[in-house]
């Protein structure tokens, strides 16, 4: 009966092992372009790479190594290479143009041949072939090793430098830069594990490719200029977050009547503890009264560390109501003092701190500095006329509530000067040269325990800070 049913099996075990391979085997390479579609075609497309010498004599190549954004290379002399990332799109079947330069309008046009391995470059008058260098093989950057959707969720608790900003991804699918006048937040579209791509505002050079190395420990940043590797770090929140996550050392704590007990804390708050007993692996709840003064101060510490703290600043500018000598004008009972064509005001921020634990907040201190910017007649642009900077120790702030400082008074004046000549006949002429000051800026940093809570930035002063204009 068995030598009968394998013989029958046999067959059956080789059909399957037959179909096996035929699912496991790759899909069969196009032969030529003719047998492709346009659709088929811009799918071939993305994830080649073509190879030509340059009227320089050094190489020059092209990867394709998304929809609308291709990597240029140049290999100088030397052998080192730049590359830059820029858009292309395909024109019809066999036919692709992209940019190459740092001009939208300097377009080239690549025409690849019936065998699929052989191209023809085509800039202006000149044409120059072009080899295939790699096809058929996953697009650049391509990590099998994670999904699409984890790497979504992995970069949620990640960030790296771009161009000395600060760079991070505050929801699925945003990016956000950390400029000097504020954070500028962008799309971001992810092409596959270990790829992304955001448009750095409306210009079509403004594309960005992110290429994530396969431990995922540093990022290629392709851009129009050229590339740029940086070391990928968790956040400080996500840090911060893994070292909650972490239980402190095993201590002795002490009971108000002397008894002990050996654990771990887990959690606290301003009148429990709860505490992991090391001998048999149980959760004890425990008041905070319970305890010796020596352990009520250690669980003190504990809840109000500086990675426990949540806090939200927030800034308003206002004038200063104040009478100015030698001018008892009604204006100058409110804050403003004109005198000789000279306007004088006073003026100064708010710094407002909220504690959003529920516990109190005390012994922080808010560093700022603001600034102030003119205008003229003459410029519309924006040029420091100053800063000044200066400490507050802040009160305790007590949970779910908040405090607010005052920064130094600032003065700023507007002039208005007239000038009275003749023009090239003779006729009588007035020009009118006006220079207005601003308290336009302000940064402020609350420091607790020698970390840095929260960092806030207000207006054209503070986002100019730093450049000359």
């Amino acid at each position: 009966m068995n030598a009968h049913l394998l013989f029958f099996l046999r067959p059956l075990r080789v059909l399957l092992l037959f179909l096996l391979t035929l699912r496991a085997s790759p899909a069969a390479e196009p032969a030529s372009l003719a047998k492709m579609s346009e659709r088929d075609f811009a799918k071939w497309i993305v994830g080649t790479e073509w190879e030509y010498t340059h009227a320089s004599g050094n190489k020059r190549k092209v990867c394709f190594s998304r929809p609308g954004v291709s990597l240029y290379s140049r290999v100088g002399e030397t052998g080192q290479g730049r590359i830059s990332a820029f858009p292309w799109k395909p024109i019809q079947k066999g036919s692709v143009r992209y940019v190459e330069g740092q001009l939208p309008e300097v377009w080239a046009e690549i025409t690849i041949h019936e065998d699929l391995k052989t191209a023809t470059v085509k800039r202006g008058n000149q044409q120059q072939p072009l080899q295939a260098t790699i096809t058929g093989r996953p697009p650049l950057g391509h990590n099998p090793e994670i999904t699409t959707q984890d790497f979504q969720a992995w970069l949620l608790d990640r960030q790296f430098i771009h161009d000395n900003q600060l760079v991070d991804f505050p929801e699925k699918g945003k990016i956000r830069i950390q400029l000097k006048g504020g954070p500028m937040v962008n799309k971001l579209e992810v092409i596959r594990p270990g790829v992304a791509c955001f448009l750095w505002g409306e210009d079509p050079l403004g594309g960005i490719l992110l290429v994530f190395s396969k431990n995922l420990k540093s990022v290629d940043q392709h851009v129009w200029w050229g590339t740029q590797t940086a070391a990928v770090e968790l956040t400080p929140a996500a840090a911060a977050k893994r070292e909650l996550g972490k239980p402190p050392a095993p201590r002795t704590f002490t009971f108000a009547d002397g008894r002990t007990v050996e654990g771990t804390l887990l959690k606290a708050d301003a009148t429990t503890v709860t505490i992991l007993r090391a001998i048999d692996g149980k959760q004890s709840l425990l008041t905070t009264a319970e305890l010796g003064e020596a352990d009520r101060k250690h669980v003190n510490e504990w809840l109000t560390a500086p990675e426990r703290q949540r806090i939200e600043v927030t800034a308003n500018r206002g004038k200063v109501a104040r009478e100015f000598e030698g001018d008892a004008s009604k204006d100058a009972r409110y804050g403003t003092s004109k005198v000789n064509g000279r306007t004088t005001e006073v003026w100064q921020w708010e710094i407002t701190v909220r504690n959003e634990t529920a516990f109190p907040l005390t012994g922080a201190t808010v560093e700022y500095t603001q600034y102030v910017g003119a205008r003229g007649t003459d410029s519309r642009k924006r040029a420091s006329a100053g800063e000044s900077k200066g400490q507050v120790t802040l009160p305790g702030i007590p949970p779910f509530k908040s405090c607010t400082i005052k920064t130094k008074e600032t003065t700023v004046t507007t002039t208005r000067n007239v000038d009275n000549y003749n023009d090239s006949l003779g006729r009588p002429q007035t020009s009118v040269h006006t220079r207005r000051e601003t308290l336009d800026g302000v940064r402020a940093r609350v420091i607790y325990k020698g970390t840095t809570l929260e960092e806030y930035s207000l207006g054209s002063g503070a986002r100019d800070a730093g450049t000359t204009d």
